[in-house]
């Protein structure tokens, strides 16, 4: 199992729980969704990118207003949370109570496929 060879030094790509659970937690998204996870040699925190098709055009700034409204003003404002800061890295994270943290600075779209 390369999840035990030697993780403090080496970056692993497994298996990963956050494509079902942005399933649930955004029930619109009508298409299949698969993730994987690479792991590497930090303390705390993770990250997942998303790579999705939308069902039309879009543009980045529509995606973020969504993305932003969602982490102030729905129900999943406990577990989604948003920003825009340009510097922001990993350890920043760290402590927070947030499921997931939306990072607008590295959120791409293009027609109708965004990166998150």
């Amino acid at each position: 199992d390369r999840r035990g060879r030697s993780a403090a030094l080496n970056m692993v790509i497994t298996e990963t729980g956050a494509a079902s659970a942005v399933a649930k937690a955004l029930p619109d998204l009508d298409a299949p969704i698969t993730g994987s996870s690479i792991r590497v040699p930090v303390p705390d925190v993770s990250i997942a990118i998303l790579s999705l098709r939308l069902g039309r055009e879009t543009t980045r700034e529509e995606v973020l207003d969504y993305l932003r409204n969602v982490s102030l003003a729905s129900p999943l404002k406990r577990q989604i949370d948003f920003i825009s800061a340009p510097d922001a890295v990993s350890s920043d994270f760290i402590g927070s109570r947030h499921a997931s943290i939306v990072d607008a600075g590295a959120t791409k779209v293009d027609g109708d496929n965004a990166i998150l």
